[in-house]
């Protein structure tokens, strides 16, 4: 005879103990977070961060799945089979009476590839107090955990590709609804693509799953063999704009001015980081620039495309696109609109909202912040010699110590470059902490960043240069005064912080300056899509737009860095 089932009052009861039970937890992390009364939320950091090693196979291992390629593959086909009748299956046992249901429901929704934030956020206004937990918990976790299973699959595979059948390759493509391994996953498709995949894929660009055609774009669109035009525009009229930007970037790299027309219409899309990509992309590949704000409200939008419809109609009808030759790679997290800036002297790395609220603080000396997909951060600090990924909360998930690191960039598959400012150096180094490439520079370095080709740029004083990964010297630009940033525009030139000389300048190939804006003593310089360029020096964060104008001044500073 089976148990009698719960009755209302004893859910009740159970429900408020683990509320209770959260809510002391969280007055506990709190205690952590807060320091000293701080009503901005100062993280204290921990004394003594342990260093933790990643593995990818232990992470397949922990959930019961063997770590070899074999084994990625049979978790992304589990994976790939959920429906989303499964997913609302689950959303309901998250209050269901047995606790294994309430448990294992929670456990299958945070490795999701992908969740609709906004809606589940929504969400939580109606369920019940056990539920309301749970689904708070997927919330905060799901970016973080999922992305470790998904990456440390998406390695597996990447070091033994020969274990993956024709068939395989649209199951691995689930990936591909991360939007933070896409590009990872898309090293590894065009590595090891054949002809006798191209059928599959073709079919895949009418698939009902995502991943499917997003997998599809990038294949169709950069085919070298076949160009099928018809499938092309299907796949840039997709009804998801995430598949009509990477079919227009594919269309793009091949000197067509079709895909213009898209990534103007795209500027409008509702997924912010689609109407970013769009903007670099429109911006690098036609050299022009109009005042645009992917975060900017619908109407302010529409009369940016409006000025780039007319420009598309008039002069446009004459353009010859040149894709961009030097493409920066980056596997930066999106910060929805907000700004993360490091203070550098001032000892405060901060997250700012929109109305320029603090979301999250750290205690710490630094020029360099980054946010990572998953939600954390990356923090270099030269004071302190070493590189440190952050939680939401201020611990340590990861550091590399022994580094006199300036600057800090997340590159996909978890590797970090790192500008080793005293140690004369750039070194890339991986999630274990292992240098797996470095550089010797000829002074202090100040900045670099990994260009798609395999080619690495660095800032030193008066020279900027780009190296081959065998670290022959492929172009140099001597530049008086001292670089303290670089950034690879879309376009191909480059942004410089010229601290010595006062001012932040753009160059062409030629060193020609192409734009510049004099402040003194700058120490970063980051362009935003359509124009507007962050400026951090010696005493404040500002940001300005294309004529010179100063649109805000954003934090005090003592040098460092601000993103957006």
């Amino acid at each position: 005879m089976s148990l009698p089932a719960r009755s209302f009052v004893q859910r009740m009861i159970a429900a408020l103990a683990f509320v209770l039970f959260g809510q002391q937890l969280l007055h506990a992390q709190l205690r952590i977070r807060v320091g000293g009364g701080d009503p901005a939320g100062v993280i204290t950091e921990p004394n003594a961060p342990k260093q933790q090693t990643w593995d990818p196979a232990e992470v397949l291992i922990a959930r019961k799945v063997p770590g070899t390629a074999a084994g990625a593959v049979e978790l992304l086909q589990r994976f790939s089979q959920h429906t989303p009748a499964d997913r609302d299956r689950w959303l309901k046992d998250l209050d269901a009476e047995e606790y294994h249901l309430r448990e294992s429901a929670m456990q299958q929704l945070i490795q999701l590839p992908a969740i609709p934030r906004e809606e589940w956020l929504k969400r939580l206004a109606t369920e019940l107090p056990e539920g309301r937990w749970r689904l708070r918990h997927v919330l905060d976790r799901h970016d973080s955990e999922s992305t470790q299973v998904y990456r440390a699959a998406l390695q597996l595979i990447a070091r033994e590709p020969a274990a993956l059948s024709d068939d395989d390759w649209l199951v691995v493509a689930i990936v591909m609804e991360r939007a933070d391994l896409r590009d990872e996953f898309s090293f590894l498709l065009q590595r090891h693509m054949r002809a006798s995949l191209l059928p599959e894929f073709r079919a895949a660009a009418t698939a009902e799953r995502l991943s499917s055609r997003l997998a599809a774009a990038i294949v169709i669109s950069r085919s070298t063999e076949v160009v099928d035009r018809p499938l092309i525009a299907q796949l840039l009229a997709d009804r998801d704009d995430q598949v009509s930007l990477l079919t227009a970037q594919g269309v793009a790299q091949r000197g067509e001015i079709a895909a213009l027309s898209a990534f103007i219409r795209l500027l409008d899309s509702p997924q912010v980081d689609v109407r970013r990509e769009a903007a670099l992309w429109l911006c690098g590949l036609t050299g022009q620039e109009f005042d645009y704000s992917p975060y900017a409200a619908a109407a302010e939008r529409q009369a940016t495309m409006a000025r780039w419809r007319e420009w598309l109609a008039g002069p446009g009808t004459q353009v010859v696109l040149q894709p961009p030759q030097r493409l920066a790679v980056h596997a930066r997290g999106s910060l929805n609109g907000h700004t993360l800036i490091a203070t550098g002297g001032m000892g405060k790395v901060c997250e700012l909202d929109t109305d320029g609220n603090i979301t999250w603080q750290l205690n710490m000396q630094a020029w360099s912040a980054e946010k990572l997909p998953g939600g954390n951060v990356l923090v270099a600090s030269h004071w302190e010699n070493r590189v440190c990924e952050f939680d939401n909360r201020g611990q340590v998930v990861w550091q590399l110590s022994g580094v006199n690191a300036i600057r800090a960039k997340p590159l996909p598959g978890g590797r970090v470059l790192i500008a080793d400012f005293g140690g004369n150096r750039v070194v890339e180094a991986d999630s274990g902490g292992n240098l797996v490439w470095e550089h010797g520079t000829p002074d202090q370095c100040f900045d670099a960043e990994r260009l798609h080709n395999g080619n690495t740029i660095f800032a030193c004083p008066n020279l900027v240069r780009e190296v081959a990964p065998d670290g022959s010297s492929v172009r140099q630009w001597t530049i008086e005064g001292r670089i303290n940033s670089l950034q690879v525009l879309p376009s191909g030139r480059l942004l410089t912080a010229n601290y010595g000389q006062g001012r932040v300048v753009e160059l062409d190939d030629e060193s020609r300056v192409t734009w510049e804006y004099k402040i003194a003593r700058p120490s970063d310089a980051f362009r935003l899509p359509g124009g507007r360029t962050l400026i951090t020096t010696a005493e404040q964060i500002v940001e300005i737009d294309l004529q010179g104008r100063q649109i805000r001044q954003i934090s005090a500073a003592v040098n460092g860095g601000a993103r957006q």
